[in-house]
Formats: structure tokens, C-alpha cells, sequence
């Protein structure tokens, strides 16, 4: 069932067994393995069905930037998956999914507070029941699951560098079958345009009994429950514990001042060019261009073998290969007015998708640079234009000899630091929540060790004979196309030890026997990879760990996203 809060009466009370704050894919995924139960399940979304617009929108007022670029939260009926903009297809967008690497969430000695309280293998196992959530076959991410006879891996002998795959989960898993499941049954009410404001607890907050909302400012709403989950996204998760400080000071799952702080994402860098020692390796790397192979749609790609992570004090760093002709640049350079008004344009073309209203000020940079768009656009049609967001380079039958030069993209591991946070000012919004605040910075140390990492790769293509990698620097430097790619993490880290997080090895807020956190804060590390696999994950096993705990068997309903879980369990994903 789906309610819209502005119509409730003020001071409205619900009761439930789970309320999940939020309705982005990681709680869309706990309510469906609820689904199965006869539990009463609420979820809570300050945005709507539509593009959300005004204060009721604002859980948490974000702060305005990260390094040099834009906080986006998606406030929607399906959260960040509106927010995937990859082409998969014609008419699909999609997501970039990869499971992080086993030296990922081990104890690095190098990085102070590393290491994961759960084994790779068990996060494996719920990676697979991820997979199916987002509609695609329980398969691995090693090469050999990919690879044809006319698409095979680049031929590297050494044991510090590797190939794996990509694959791309399709944003109407969560937008379209999968919410409108959840939209008629009996057991599960989402509420939509309702910010949770406040976390309810005991007299000693060791219990967690409810949340406050508000639909509008003056209009209130309290849910009763058995277990609290929040899946609001990195940094709204932290917030709401922030803001819940009636009882314990300084905020819920605070005592030792974790909550904000270790806020990690994945600059994404301008790598540089790999030039191959013969244009005909360009035959031979289709595997490497986004395309579907039966059905799934994938791309290869090079990273750092869990050797090299252990033995030599690296970052993780993926290397994106993208092909283009010589003298490529001088083709795409714009002035800064002109790159708004590209990216306006691209906005726009998102708004017009989602059947939004674009701002004022994304219409003025569209308008004032509107020859940016249209050199953008005359480049696109004259050369092939594959990207981080869509592929088909190796589609084009002239492409063996098109293309001179590869264009290398990194996504980069930043590693957890205490001073990298977010907190509360004393300034509120409408609804009277505090606004956020944000302190960031890109260390140096994790600067010097993904040039490391730069290098490494540098070294690798150069000795198995493939060609040059000529890094790119800038004042010595690795050159960022934008720090924050939105991945936000690490703000309500898990740790065994409660003066080291604010979670335990199951997601559990220390201190509290019934509030969980469904979300990248709760990632110790990072790694490289996109979070999203992982916390669609870690929300199926808070579901499993909730249901151990009311002694309720593993039964989700038929056709739920995970309806093909049980033959998947004893899957293996290769390559790990």
C-alpha cells in the first residue's frame, strides 16, 4: 500500500513490527525479503512518486558541496536508482556493480581503522541474492564468465594487475515491478512525503521505540516499532542519528563521537592515455567495451590483483579503458562557460526523462552555452563517444582501425579519516531539523598512494609489451574530474569494538538492541567499486538477521526480488 503523509491528520500514530526509514533500493530490497512474513512493515520517504521540490524534501538539509562537487540525495520513491544514468540499452539506464575485492575489507596495516567484521565469503553469499534483486543471473565477475572466442582478456602475466567485469543492474528493478509489488500488499505501507525527524528511544536508550516525522511543517506523525532499519543514504543515516540526541547526548550510537566522522567516496580521476604498441590490439578489446553478452550487460576492465593490495601499500584504483582517436582532446576542449552549458544540457535531457521541471538557473547555463552543447553534439555524431556512461565503441565495424589512443578513467579508493566528516549546525530547516555541515578533504597520503597505484598499472601494460600508459598529472598531481561521485560512506562505520564504530559485524547500532543501518556508512573501507551491490546486500542480510532474531523462516513471498534466492545460496562467484 502506498499512503501520501500530507493527507494524514496531524499527530498521527501507526504501529508496525519494522519501520525502514527511506525507500531508495537498499530498503526497497529489506521490504521485499520482509514481504514474505506476516510482519507489518513501514517504510518512510520524504520525497514522492514525483521529483520531490520544498522543505519536506529535506530529511536533513545536505551540505552544498563535496571537494569540487555537488551533494546529490535522491528524495524519491526509489531513491538513487532515478539517479543511474548508464546506458544499458535504448531505453534502459542502469548501475555499475561490482563486489569489493577480498584485501577490501581485510586489515590493512597501512590504513588506520581497516578491516571488515565479516568475512569475504559471507558478504559473497548475499551478493549473489543481490544479484538477483537487480535482475540479473547469480554469475561471477571473474573474466572467464564473459569472455568469447573474439572478446578475451588483455594477455597480463604478472600477478599485480588483472582483468574483471563489470555488470550493469537495471534501475526498474527498483522503479518498476519491484515497488509496485510492494505498492499492493497487505503487510508493507510506504509513506511518501514524510521526513523522519527523530529517533524515539528508552529512558537509558538501549531500545529504539519509534521514529517522529513530519509531512509538513506544524504536521506530525509518530511510527511505533519493533525494529527500526535506516536506509536513508550515507549521509542522511548519520544525520538522523545526530539529530536523535533528546536522550543520549551528542546523538544515538555517539558515545565515542564515530557518528559523522571517516566520510570516504570514490574521486573519480583523469587518467591519462594508453597508447598500444600496435593499433591492432584495438581488435582484440571488445571485452572491455559496454555490451551485453547473453543478455547481461557488462564491461571489462583493469584492477590491482589483492596481492599487489597487500604486499604494496595501495589504494585500490580501477583503470577504465575508453578508445579514441589521435588528438582526441583538441576535439571535446570547451571553455568553462561552455562545459555548463554541456552540462545544463545533459541535466535537462534527465529532467525532460523523468517528466521534471528543471531550475531556472539549469535553463540560463543551458541557454548561455549553448555552443558548448552544440560542439558536444557535432563531436558526438562525428566520433563514437563511449564513456563511463555508455558503451558500443566495438559495435562499429570500422573500430580496428578507428582509434589511436585509449583514454583511461580511474575511480579511486580514499581511505578512512577521522577528520573527513559531517556534523549538525545549529542553523535549522523548515521542518526544523538542523542543517548539515561538511569538512573533506582528498589526503595526501591517499594521493601518493593511487599514484603508486597509477604507476603500478604504468609498469604492467609496459612490461607484458601492450603499449604506454602516459600519466596524467597536474602540478604533480593525479587530475580529478570531480572528487565525489556520490558515493558517500563510512559516516556510521561498522566495527566489533564500539569505541572503533557505530555498528556491529550485523549492521546493528552498538548499544541499541533494535536499530539497524542499511547503507554505505556503514562501510569501514571502500575500496574502488560502486557501493550499491554491497549495500543492497547488507540490507537482504539485516532482513535475514531480523527474522532469526522472531524465529521466522526464511520464506520470501513469491515473486519478490529474492523469489530465486534459494537456489542461488550454494552459487559461487569465481574470482574472488
Amino acid at each position: 500500500m502506498m499512503v501520501d503523509a500530507r493527507e494524514l491528520n496531524d499527530k498521527t500514530r501507526i504501529a508496525c513490527d519494522i519501520c525502514i526509514v527511506g525507500a531508495g533500493p537498499a530498503a526497497l530490497a529489506l521490504a521485499s525479503e520482509l514481504s514474505g512474513t506476516n510482519l507489518r512493515v513501514v517504510l518512510l520517504e520524504s520525497g514522492g512518486p514525483e521529483k520531490p521540490a520544498g522543505e519536506t524534501a529535506d530529511a536533513v538539509s545536505p551540505p552544498s558541496r563535496i571537494g569540487n562537487s555537488k551533494v546529490k540525495i535522491a528524495r524519491q520513491l526509489g531513491g538513487s536508482a532515478h539517479a543511474w544514468h548508464i546506458r544499458t540499452s535504448r531505453s534502459r539506464s542502469g548501475v555499475r556493480l561490482l563486489p569489493l575485492a577480498a584485501a577490501d575489507l581485510e586489515a590493512r596495516p597501512w590504513i588506520p581503522g581497516s578491516g571488515w567484521p565479516l568475512s569475504h565469503n559471507d558478504l559473497m553469499g548475499y551478493c549473489i541474492r543481490a544479484q538477483l534483486a537487480f535482475g540479473l543471473p547469480p554469475l561471477g565477475y571473474s573474466v572467464q564468465d564473459w569472455e568469447e572466442p573474439w572478446a578475451r582478456q588483455l594477455p597480463l602475466s604478472s600477478h599485480r594487475v588483472q582483468t574483471s567485469i563489470f555488470q550493469f543492474g537495471d534501475a526498474q528493478a527498483f522503479l518498476g515491478e519491484g515497488l509496485r509489488r510492494l505498492s499492493i500488499s497487505d503487510h508493507t505501507i510506504i509513506y511518501h512525503h514524510v521526513t523522519a525527524l527523530e529517533l524515539l528511544t528508552s529512558t537509558d536508550a538501549s531500545h529504539v521505540t519509534g521514529v517522529r516525522a513530519a509531512s509538513s511543517a506544524g504536521k506530525s506523525l509518530t511510527v511505533e516499532a519493533g525494529y527500526v532499519v535506516l536506509a536513508g543514504g550515507g549521509l542522511s543515516s548519520a544525520g538522523l542519528l545526530l539529530a536523535s540526541d533528546a536522550v543520549q547526548s551528542g546523538g544515538l550510537g555517539n558515545r565515542h563521537d564515530n557518528v559523522g566522522r571517516y566520510l570516504m567516496d570514490h574521486p573519480l580521476l583523469f587518467g591519462g592515455d594508453f597508447i598500444p604498441s600496435s593499433r591492432r590490439l584495438f581488435a582484440a578489446m571488445s571485452l572491455y567495451d559496454l555490451r551485453s553478452v547473453r543478455g547481461t550487460p557488462i564491461m571489462g576492465h583493469l584492477q590491482l590483483t589483492d596481492r599487489a593490495l597487500r604486499e604494496e601499500n595501495l589504494l585500490n584504483l580501477s583503470m577504465m579503458l575508453f578508445p579514441r582517436e589521435a588528438g582526441y582532446r583538441e576535439h571535446v576542449r570547451l571553455t568553462p562557460r561552455q562545459r555548463r552549458g554541456f552540462e545544463a544540457g545533459l541535466h535537462l535531457r534527465r529532467s525532460w526523462q523523468r517528466k521534471a521541471l528543471p531550475g531556472s538557473r539549469t535553463v540560463l547555463d543551458a541557454v548561455m552555452g549553448l555552443d558548448g552543447l552544440a560542439k558536444r553534439g557535432v563531436d558526438s555524431l562525428a566520433r563514437p563517444k563511449s564513456n563511463i556512461t555508455r558503451g558500443g565503441w566495438s559495435a562499429r565495424p570500422d573500430h580496428a582501425s578507428r582509434f589511436g589512443v585509449c583514454e583511461v578513467v580511474h575511480q579511486a579508493e580514499q581511505a578512512p579519516h577521522a577528520d573527513n566528516r559531517v556534523r549538525l549546525a545549529l542553523e535549522r530547516n523548515a521542518l526544523g531539523m538542523r542543517k548539515m555541515t561538511v569538512d573533506w578533504r582528498w589526503h595526501e597520503g591517499d594521493i601518493a598512494a593511487t599514484m603508486r597505484a597509477q604507476d603500478v598499472f604504468a609498469s604492467e601494460l609496459e612490461q607484458a609489451g601492450l603499449g604506454r600508459f602516459d600519466i596524467a598529472r597536474e602540478e604533480g598531481r593525479p587530475v580529478e574530474i570531480t572528487s565525489s561521485t556520490c558515493h558517500y560512506m563510512g559516516t556510521t562505520r561498522m566495527s566489533d569494538d564500539p569505541r572503533q564504530g557505530v555498528v556491529n559485524g550485523d549492521c546493528r547500532v552498538h548499544g541499541i538492541d533494535n536499530l539497524y543501518v542499511a547503507s554505505s556508512s556503514v562501510f569501514p573501507t571502500g575500496g574502488f567499486a560502486n557501493p550499491t551491490l554491497t549495500i543492497v546486500a547488507l540490507a537482504i542480510r539485516i532482513a535475514d538477521t531480523v527474522r532469526s532474531r522472531l524465529g521466522l523462516a526464511l520464506a520470501p513471498a513469491p515473486g519478490g526480488m529474492s523469489d530465486l534466492a534459494a537456489d542461488a545460496d550454494a552459487a559461487e562467484i569465481r574470482g574472488r
